[in-house]
């Protein structure tokens, strides 16, 4: 994002990269590969120590670049201190690239007036310091925010990063013709900005699966405060179940009505029998209560 590329006096004549350059390109990965890390933060590191190395090519006397540089050795340091990513360290280190950018921005206004914003390369450096400092912005909310489930915006940190990046890869591709320099600093772009748009990335689909997790507690707990309350389980098809007849506690003599009956007894053989008997059951001697 070097506005230098809009400057008529460009150099195009820069010399290629030689062989102490790739010397310093090997150091750094030999001295990142023993340190220790996982690979993933293995690789983000050596992409950040190659973008500060990058960033000290075009190193001079202006105090943007100076800014740019401070910015890519502070993510090389987040690096490898195993830095959190989400954190106020992130939304500096994006604060500076920005002031650098508008620091420069500033002086190319005071040397080319008008020119700075004519034509449509004057509303390509509006649109990139736009969506740069809207970035910026995103950085600074992800450091602030304290809520875990905020993946919506990493993913448009994510988004951002891409379309910042993808500008960075035509700016190079450009670069390329005019001045090798160039195009090391916007290489250098890029993979700052890899850096943190990979790790945001991570987080995203690294949380995206407990959101499942988080509306099962929710359901859970309604479930607890009513034990009644169905709950619904992504994992699971919902099912309703109907409510099953209990078995009642009351004897079935108690629940259906009857006669009251009586006991007597034979007078000829004391044998107990129903009252309503006519005939004794063991002797067959006529009871007492025969109506006859």
């Amino acid at each position: 994002m070097n506005d230098k590329k809009y400057s008529p006096g460009t150099s195009e004549t820069e010399e290629l990269i030689d062989g102490s350059f790739r010397s310093a390109v090997n150091y750094i990965v030999s001295l990142v590969k023993s340190w220790k890390l996982n690979p993933l933060q293995r690789t983000l590191a050596i992409i950040s120590a190659v973008s500060s190395l990058f960033l000290l090519i075009n190193l001079n006397g202006q105090i943007y670049i100076w800014m740019c540089v401070l910015a890519g050795l502070l993510q090389l340091w987040m690096c490898v201190k195993k830095v959190k990513v989400e954190s106020f360290s992130m939304a500096f280190t994006y604060s500076l690239f920005s002031v650098a950018t508008l620091i420069n921005a500033i002086q190319q206004i005071i040397s080319y007036g008008e020119y700075y914003f004519s034509g449509w390369r004057g509303a390509e450096r509006v649109i990139v310091q736009l969506v740069l400092y809207a970035l910026v912005t995103m950085a600074w909310i992800l450091a602030l925010k304290k809520d875990e489930n905020k993946n919506t915006l990493r993913l448009v940190f994510f988004v951002i990063s891409c379309v910042l990046g993808a500008y960075e890869v035509i700016y190079v591709l450009l670069a390329l013709r005019t001045s090798f320099k160039l195009a090391l600093y916007g290489l250098a772009w890029i993979g700052f900005i890899a850096v943190f748009a990979i790790q945001v990335f991570m987080l995203y689909r690294k949380n995206a699966p407990q959101n499942h997790t988080f509306v099962q507690s929710v359901n859970r707990s309604a479930n607890t405060l009513n034990p009644q309350m169905m709950y619904y389980s992504p994992e699971q098809p919902q099912t309703t179940v109907l409510p099953q007849e209990q078995p009642s506690a009351i004897p079935e003599e108690a629940q259906t009505p009857s006669f009251a009956r009586e006991t007597i007894y034979c007078t000829q053989c004391g044998a107990a029998m129903d009252s309503h008997s006519m005939f004794c059951t063991k002797c067959g001697a006529r009871l007492k209560n025969d109506p006859v």
